[in-house]
This record gives structure tokens, C-alpha cells and sequence, in this order.
């Protein structure tokens, strides 16, 4: 219990750390820098006309994809390899994923997806690289508790970061983007709880 409360510090002391003050000069901030809301929305085997858009929105999570006839292999969120069967005549595909990279992606909605692969483009290798050690350090400590006890601190772990996230959010107004520092803090965040759920 300590140990996840050290967790919850950590990350409160970090988004506490990073706040900018809002600039009244400056009320609609580049929008890409803003907060990417999502609903959750009913779970989707969502298909898609193009490899193109299928690599765009599902690319990073996916393990192996279909056309619709053949399976491909994944590779740096692009299709790479695959079985080249036969196609039939007047073939259209229908891109899907067939298994992503983590059990626990397959309940995730079209929006989740969407979020996830939006919060891997934002955010930069150094801030991927701080979330990497976080997501250690949980592994480093729920190893040392007993399997039936992991979920239950998982769970709590979560709580704090969707805390700490909660927190954040309620510091601006919800008609403007976030600052710059804040929208960063979000964003490590938010990846950093996804990171967590599919590790």
C-alpha cells in the first residue's frame, strides 16, 4: 500500500510541477496542443476500406491484420509481411485487426484506439522514456506482491493516475485547450495509463 501511495506522489508531485499559467492574451492556443476528450463508445471490430487508414488508426497496437482474405504481420505500426494466398475476383478488403499487441487492447473502444495513437504521436521520446521507467518501477513493485494481490494494486494505481489526471483538468476552464506544460502533463498521463493496462 505504501509503495502505490509513492506511485500516486510521484505522479502528483510531477504534474504539479509543470503547470503554466494561463495566458489571457492567448484564449484559443494551437489546437493540437489542446485536450483530446474521448467517450467511451461501444466496443467496435472496427474494418477499414484502406491499409492506409486501418495503419493510421490501429497500426500501433496491432499484431496481425487481415485484408479480409490473407493475414499480415505488423511492424512499426505498418503492414509487412503477410500470406498472399489468392484474392477473389472483385475483391474489396476490409482491413482489421486480427490480434493486437496486448491482450487487454481487444475491449478498448474506436476512441480509445484513436486516443492512443494520438498520445504516441504528441508525445516525445524523452517523455516516452519517462513513462517506460514508471511502468518499471509498477512492474518492479508488483512483483513483489502476491499475483492475487497485483489487480487490487493495479487498480489503485490507475485510480491515482486517473486522479491525478482529474486534477489537472479541473484546474482550466473546459472551453480552451490547455497550456502547453499542462497539455503535457496530460498527455504523459493519459499514455502512461495506457501503458500500464497493456503491459
Amino acid at each position: 500500500m505504501k509503495k502505490t501511495l509513492t506511485i500516486a506522489a510521484m505522479l502528483l508531485l510531477t504534474a504539479s510541477s509543470s503547470f503554466a499559467i494561463y495566458d489571457p492574451n492567448n484564449p484559443n492556443p494551437d489546437l493540437k496542443e489542446g485536450v483530446m476528450t474521448t467517450m467511451l463508445a461501444p466496443i467496435t471490430y472496427a474494418t477499414y476500406d484502406s491499409k492506409e487508414d486501418f495503419e493510421s488508426t490501429e497500426g500501433q497496437i496491432c499484431e496481425t491484420a487481415s485484408d479480409g482474405v490473407n493475414t499480415f504481420m505488423m511492424k512499426d505500426g505498418k503492414v509487412f509481411a503477410g500470406t498472399k494466398i489468392w484474392y477473389p475476383n472483385d475483391f474489396e478488403p476490409e482491413w482489421q485487426c486480427e490480434s493486437y499487441v496486448s491482450d487487454n487492447i481487444i475491449g478498448w473502444s474506436q476512441s480509445d484506439k484513436n486516443e492512443f495513437n494520438t498520445l504516441l504521436e504528441r508525445t516525445s521520446d524523452s517523455d516516452k522514456a519517462i513513462i517506460a521507467g514508471w511502468v518499471q518501477k509498477v512492474e518492479n513493485i508488483l512483483m513483489e506482491y502476491p499475483e492475487s494481490k497485483r489487480e487490487m494494486l493495479e487498480a489503485q494505481i490507475l485510480e491515482s493516475i486517473d486522479t491525478a489526471i482529474f486534477e489537472l483538468i479541473v484546474k482550466y476552464p473546459q472551453d480552451i485547450a490547455l497550456p502547453d506544460s499542462a497539455s503535457r502533463i496530460y498527455n504523459i498521463l493519459r499514455l502512461f495509463r495506457y501503458a500500464i493496462v497493456t503491459r
